[in-house]
């Protein structure tokens, strides 16, 4: 089992599927890696993420999950498919919300016939490799000969010949954050720091299986860095699977809150998605999963390795130490922030709650903690630059 080829073609082929979408649905919002508020489902589930979450300009929603398994063999995608249907039934009913199933194969009739004949199930559709070819080339004049990995880059490279601005936009189109800053002090930077919950135990369950680590990370470090520069900010350093990223000052607080708050929902999604693929290739039960976030807000001073003052940048600063102090006091898929920040850039969201902590080296602090897989509050629906 190849898990680097295998992960390389489950990310193209969700890049493809975004394309898709954002074309299609060009004047809806669409949010990638979609983690799930708990209230939305009736009985607590396994699954918590999406990989795509997009709400109609008629308020509608519809919810879009990928899948390009590792082997095509007709009982592999079978069994795939019946992962999502027990996901799917535990969906609260409602007539105003839709899925989509997207598998880089072909899917065997009898499983389209099981899908179709379960009243139970929410509206439901599955496209397989021969209803997305045919999507393609309505929508870009495009087709993938077979969905292997070297098709699907030729595919992505001419969506993205034609697609200024788009969900599918490659990762490499610049880092905004980064083109801002030099060697000095910055003030009323909003740090970041982010965690991959339980990184550790996963490590220890994949035992010897050393692709299958590198495999996820690979994505984890290309996803989160991807959805941070896509919202305004950029990534200074990871540290194993920990994340150190910055927001430079710009706009209104209430703007940069928005911002923060989409980004950290998306790196949650990314953290539990990425938990989902690698439980499927370990023994033991691996739990808590993904993200846990601390921030804070203040002075940060870059300085550079060289006599020029050019990159590589160092950063330090109290508001680094603050977030990372932060982050380790957090739960699963919750995010603490310092009270500067809530005050600087929160101060009407009630989906933060105050807390007191006792962070390491720092002494009690005053903090605000924000649960992402209970709030349901419209911020989190709200469009980012990946959307419409």
């Amino acid at each position: 089992m190849n898990h680097r080829i295998g992960q390389y073609r489950a990310q193209l082929f969700e890049e493809i599927v975004g394309c898709l979408l954002a074309r299609m649905f060009s004047r809806s919002k669409i949010r990638p890696n979609f983690a799930v508020p708990k209230a939305w489902l009736e009985l607590e589930a396994s699954k918590r993420v999406v990989d795509f979450f997009i709400r109609e300009p008629s308020g509608s929603t519809v919810l879009v999950e990928t899948k390009a398994p590792y082997d095509q063999d007709a009982r592999i995608i079978s069994k795939t498919l019946d992962d999502l249907y027990a996901f799917l039934r535990h969906w609260q009913k409602s007539p105003n919300r839709r899925f989509i199933i997207a598998v880089a194969a072909d899917i065997p009739p009898s499983t389209v016939l099981s899908f179709q004949s379960d009243a139970a199930l929410p509206q439901l559709e599955l496209w397989d490799a021969s209803k997305i070819n045919d999507l393609l080339m309505t929508n870009f004049v495009v087709k993938a000969k077979t969905f292997s990995a070297e098709e699907m880059v030729k595919v992505l490279t001419q969506i993205r010949s034609e697609a200024s601005k788009s969900v599918c936009n490659d990762l490499g189109a610049g880092f905004e954050g980064e083109s801002r800053l030099g060697e000095g002090i910055h003030e009323k930077v909003v740090v970041l720091c982010a965690d991959f919950c339980s990184y550790s135990k996963f490590v220890r369950a994949s035992g010897d299986d050393h692709e299958l680590v590198a495999a996820i990370m690979r994505r984890f470090y290309r996803d989160t860095r991807r959805a941070i520069v896509n919202h305004g900010g950029f990534v200074d350093k990871y540290m194993g699977d920990g994340i150190l990223a910055f927001w430079m000052p710009r706009g209104e607080g209430g703007v940069l809150a928005s911002t923060i708050n989409s980004c950290i929902h998306e790196l949650i999604g990314i953290g539990l998605k990425l938990a989902e693929e690698w439980q499927m290739h370990v023994d033991s039960t691996v739990n808590p999963t993904g993200m846990t976030c601390g921030a804070a807000i203040g002075t940060v001073q870059l300085i550079s390795e060289n006599q020029d003052g050019l990159l590589p940048l160092h950063a330090v600063g109290d508001a680094i130490n603050m977030a990372a102090r932060l982050q380790a006091e957090a739960k699963p898929n919750t995010l603490i922030i310092s009270n500067k920040l809530k005050t600087a850039c929160f101060p009407k969201d009630n989906n933060f709650v105050e807390i007191r902590r006792n962070p390491k080296n720092i002494g009690e602090v005053g903090a605000w903690e924000r649960d992402y897989l209970t709030a349901t509050d419209s911020s989190l629906m709200a469009s980012n630059s990946r959307g419409s």
